[in-house]
């Protein structure tokens, strides 16, 4: 069930995105670890701390089982750091 609610979501947010975007990293393990490394790698400032709060609650989001919640802070996240 997890499984069929991850690729939904990851699918339905390829559906919304225009194709010239590049493409986000959906809510896993995996993704969390590299976004969490890109922010360890930039300058202390206020998008870096905006990054981490988002990231603090995809993770939040992530350990209660709302991978819809997870997957809108992580790309957040990531949208932050372009």
């Amino acid at each position: 069930m997890t499984k069929f609610l991850i690729t939904a979501a990851a699918l339905s947010v390829l559906a919304i995105a225009p194709a010239s975007a590049k493409p986000m990293m959906g809510c896993s393990g995996d993704n969390m670890m590299k976004v969490n490394d890109q922010v360890s790698a930039m300058a202390d400032g206020p998008q870096k701390m905006m990054m981490n709060r988002e990231i603090g609650m995809a993770n939040t989001a992530m350990s209660n089982g709302d991978v819809r919640g997870c997957n809108m802070h992580l790309m957040n996240a990531q949208k932050t750091m372009h």
